[in-house]
């Protein structure tokens, strides 16, 4: 008895250790992953990726992997960006990507433009690393304390961005980005709802898409960060007992044979 197929509508897949890692080259699906998504297709279940890739690296990706299917949307950048296949590149979905250059604009204006400015004032960059929509800033390893004093006492209150400190890098997001609301947008583009979604993900940034209100099964590898782990246990999903897309794949299969498991156990 199939629990899933036949039932859910859309697979949403992060790729950084979820869909890619283990195998050589990196870029590119696996023939397993593959024909995983293929199988998937073939049963009425469409795939979607949602990653920090630019929407351009992920079709160049899903080009030069071994599969048939096509993904039904690109979500890129943190949710900044939103295209869909054809088969000469992605087609940027316009109105959304207008809106959140909008978005930008205003949030760097009023804030992270500053934030970054400030930085680079009070310490020398060792790298810095500049996207538009986001930016890493990084220090020496001895400057590390430095910083984290600094950016509470400078950016403490802050609600326009997101800073994320680990180590001597630090990342500024605007809060506006999330890979739950673009998510969202898609599923009210096609009609699909929570109940019909499937998501798999391995990183505390993916946690935003991984609520029942927004995907009713959750699947993660072994190598999933804890937040997601118990966030997946949580609401009876599957953690796969190996990595990367081969537990992805473990762990589609172990839900779809099981169902939802009400008790939240797992593994």
């Amino acid at each position: 008895m199939h629990h899933l197929l036949g039932k859910v509508k859309l697979l949403v897949i992060d790729l950084d250790n979820t869909s890619l890692g283990g195998y050589i080259p990196y870029a590119r699906f696996t023939k397993d992953y593959g024909l995983f998504l293929d199988e998937l297709t073939a049963a009425g279940c469409k795939w979607a990726i949602n990653t920090t890739w630019d929407v351009n690296g992920q079709w160049q990706l899903v080009m030069n992997s071994p599969v048939e299917s096509r993904p039904l949307f690109f979500m890129g950048e943190m949710g900044f960006s939103l295209a869909t296949w054809s088969e000469k590149g992605s087609l940027s979905i316009e109105k959304y990507n207008l809106k959140m250059r909008e978005k930008l604009k205003k949030c760097r204006k009023n804030c992270m433009d500053e934030v970054l400015q400030k930085l680079v004032i009070n310490f020398t960059p060792e790298r810095l690393l500049f996207y538009g929509h986001l930016f890493e800033f990084s220090v020496k390893k001895k400057d590390s304390l430095k910083l984290a004093e600094f950016v509470e006492k400078e950016f403490g209150g802050l609600n326009n961005v997101r800073l994320d400190l680990k180590g001597n890098v630090l990342t500024c997001i605007p809060a506006f980005l999330s890979k739950g609301d673009i998510l969202i947008e898609v599923q009210h583009l096609v009609n699909i709802g929570a109940e019909e979604t499937v998501v798999a993900a391995d990183e505390k940034v993916d946690l935003s898409m991984m609520k029942p209100d927004i995907a009713r099964y959750l699947i993660c590898p072994s190598n999933a960060e804890e937040e997601v782990k118990q966030q997946v246990k949580k609401y009876g999903g599957a953690i796969g007992s190996k990595p990367y897309s081969d537990g992805i794949i473990e762990a589609f299969w172990a839900l779809d044979a099981r169902g939802i498991n009400r008790l939240g156990d797992f593994q």
